[in-house]
């Protein structure tokens, strides 16, 4: 009987690398994004923003930001403000009184309905990095 195991072996290995460099060059094309969230001229301290791809095209786990006491946010993809792919995007917007701050579940909106589902929030961003390889996105104005 023949013994696998060396061969089972080299093939997990092999694939192992192919999934690191596919996961690195994804990485590579991250644009570290920030912005500001405002509702009435006040931070939208504690919304948590979600970045859809406009095309449609499905993600594990979309971009996230959870917006500063200061209104401010750094976008993350897979880990801490590594950013976004360049691209167009429409964001969801959760934010909430009250019920699980972690999961912003639970509790009173504080904002219209219309924000939290990708089918009617009219929040759109474009995602282009700067000459230093970064994105500033323009203030988000939220309306009650």
């Amino acid at each position: 009987m023949c013994d696998l195991r060396p061969l089972a072996f080299a093939l997990a290995a092999a694939l192992g690398l192919a999934g690191c460099g596919s996961t690195d060059a994804a990485r590579a094309n991250l644009v570290p994004t920030t912005g500001h969230v405002s509702l009435n001229g006040k931070p939208a301290s504690g919304a948590i923003l979600v970045f859809h791809p406009a095309d449609n095209a499905k993600a594990n786990l979309p971009p996230r930001a959870r917006v500063g006491s200061d209104g401010r946010f750094t976008v993350q993809t897979s880990e801490v403000a590594d950013g976004l792919p360049e691209g167009d995007y429409t964001v969801t917007i959760d934010w909430r009184t009250g019920g699980d701050e972690e999961t912003a579940t639970g509790g009173s909106s504080l904002i219209a309905s219309k924000y939290a589902r990708r089918e009617t929030t009219d929040v759109k961003v474009t995602v282009r990095a700067s000459a230093e390889g970064r994105c500033e996105l323009a203030p988000i104005l939220l309306k009650k």
